[in-house]
């Protein structure tokens, strides 16, 4: 027999056999001190013709290919999400075409403009220097700052670069809601009956009062006033079907931008949280214990869903800063394209929903909007009750029939 060889299987386990397989074996164990986490990039920037600095885990590290050398020269001590450049463009194909720029900006989109910490390299990514950037505001033209910290007293005095910044959003950007196919199309809803001052209940035991601003009250039947101007006819949804959120499009000056490919959130204005969601936060692959509803509603001293869950506190259960994921199993209330679906209860019902950007690398804006949805296809309760008790009776019957006939056939 020859000498031993190694095998090696690479899976979700790794297996390393020196047998070809032929026995039984335990997956391999590393050490400790030898795991890593996984890396997340969330943003990167060619600098130089075959490099690049990234952001992996909220530092920036450069990469040469030529070379197959990492570099990371400076430990920021609040995590980066993003990296901006002054200029980049693909040489080879544009011979007017300038080098790689060097000049790079790391920054951290989560936090608010004011609490923002900025920082600027002009060699690439190898050292940066801070930003100073406590005077912006948001909606308002401020002044920004460059200067060298600690700078030394020399022969040449390098005065700070100083700039002028408006940090605001463009007034017509918006999103709007793309309508299909409405329920005054299939002529479920009669428009003209909408228009026409339109009202319907809700009833006391389907709505949440932490989403009206209002705790620990005794809760009412509620009556709602349709607003036909702002919300047209409503939107179909089967009510075995989800409801996803690819329905959203990116306006601006009157014209069509893009789909929105973004984070949303979503509640109904009314109150009404009896819907669920078709992901758990396992099934949705975080790392972090994800961020929902309740627990946003409880840390305001008046809960108010409009201002409880936005992008300024959004936080990604892919951030690896995040609270630890205790919960898996607890349901993932953020939607994106058709990754997480909404799915609603059997109640032919209108809900009034609002969805609210949070995606922090999406826009600076602040981005939502508000349409209506009729969920139809359920029995009304009162049928579902009555066939239970057909279906009772005809069990009773039945076992009734068999205990007959065995008696009569002694």
């Amino acid at each position: 027999m020859g000498e031993p060889k190694a095998a090696m299987y690479l899976g979700k386990d790794v297996f390393i056999s020196l047998d070809t397989f032929e026995s039984s074996l335990s997956p391999l164990s590393i050490p400790e001190e030898l795991e890593t986490k996984e890396a997340v990039v969330s943003a990167f920037a060619f600098v130089h013709k075959d490099g690049v600095s990234m952001v992996a885990n909220g530092q920036v590290y450069m990469y040469f290919k030529s070379l197959n050398r990492w570099v990371h020269q400076q430990e920021f001590t609040s995590p980066m999400s993003e990296l901006s450049n002054t200029h980049y463009c693909y040489a080879r194909a544009d011979p007017q075409c300038k080098e790689c720029s060097w000049t790079l900006f790391a920054y951290d989109t989560r936090r608010s403009v004011s609490d923002s910490h900025i920082f600027l390299s002009q060699d690439g990514g190898y050292t940066f220097t801070h930003t100073l950037t406590s005077g912006i505001c948001d909606g308002e033209m401020s002044i920004v700052t460059v200067d060298i910290p600690h700078n030394p007293v020399g022969c040449t005095d390098v005065a700070p670069l100083i700039a002028l910044v408006a940090v605001s959003c463009p007034p017509t950007r918006h999103i709007r809601i793309v309508k299909n196919t409405t329920a005054c199309d299939k002529g479920l809803i009669q428009e003209a009956a909408l228009a026409n001052n339109f009202g319907y209940t809700i009833s006391h035991n389907i709505y949440i009062s932490h989403f009206l601003a209002r705790k620990h009250i005794q809760q009412d039947n509620r009556q709602v006033k349709y607003n036909f101007t702002n919300l047209g006819c409503p939107l179909l949804a089967y009510y075995k079907k989800f409801l996803g959120v690819s329905i959203f499009e990116l306006w601006e000056n009157n014209r069509f931008q893009e789909h929105v490919p973004a984070e949303f959130v979503l509640f109904e204005i009314h109150g009404m949280h009896n819907y669920d969601y078709l992901l758990t936060a396992h099934d949705a692959n975080s790392i972090s214990q994800p961020q929902n509803w309740s627990s946003l509603l409880e840390e305001q001293e008046s809960p108010d869903p409009n201002t409880a869950w936005t992008r300024r506190n959004y936080m990604s259960c892919k951030d690896r800063n995040g609270p630890e994921l205790k919960q898996p199993s607890v349901k993932y209330q953020v939607l994106e394209g058709d990754k997480n679906k909404i799915i609603f209860p059997p109640y032919n019902v209108l809900y009034i929903l609002k969805a609210i950007v949070v995606d922090t690398f999406y826009s600076y804006c602040d981005l939502s909007v508000t349409f209506s949805v009729y969920v139809y296809g359920a029995f009304p309760r009162n049928y579902l009750h009555f066939w239970a008790s057909l279906t009772v009776f005809l069990i009773l019957l039945l076992i009734f029939k068999r205990y007959s006939l065995s008696h009569l056939s002694f």
